[in-house]
């Protein structure tokens, strides 16, 4: 399987932002699903474990920095992109400790930059 068919798993309270990545990581070939909230998200990783995951850091319920460890404990081989539209420095840190692949400053520049050369290693 080449990279430009690995799952991305999509994790985003916000539908809109879900719905646009999705759309756009679809497009360039990969097989995407979306969850809304942290729960969701597990359910899905334990059926299929992804090659990627995009957490939102601030949702509601359980956090995407309380997700990450779990995924990076259960889910090594499963690379994770933290991504937030609140630049916060501490944050940042407390995201890296558990070796987040990359941490995106915010959202919108997740949605402008689109990152797909990077999508390319895992």
């Amino acid at each position: 399987m080449t990279s430009k068919h690995k799952r991305i798993l999509i994790v985003d309270a916000e539908e809109a932002i879900r719905k646009l990545l999705h759309q756009k990581l679809s497009k360039e070939g990969y097989l995407c699903q979306e969850a809304s909230n942290a729960d969701e998200a597990l359910s899905m990783i334990e059926d299929n474990p992804p090659a990627l995951a995009i957490l939102d850091i601030k949702m509601p319920g359980k956090l995407g920095t309380e997700l990450l460890p779990e995924i990076k404990a259960s889910y090594p081989d499963t690379a994770v992109i933290m991504a937030s539209a609140v630049a916060d420095t501490r944050t940042a840190v407390q995201c890296m400790k558990p070796l987040v692949s990359w941490v995106l400053a915010s959202a919108a520049s997740a949605l402008s930059v689109m990152f797909w050369d990077t999508l390319a290693p895992f």
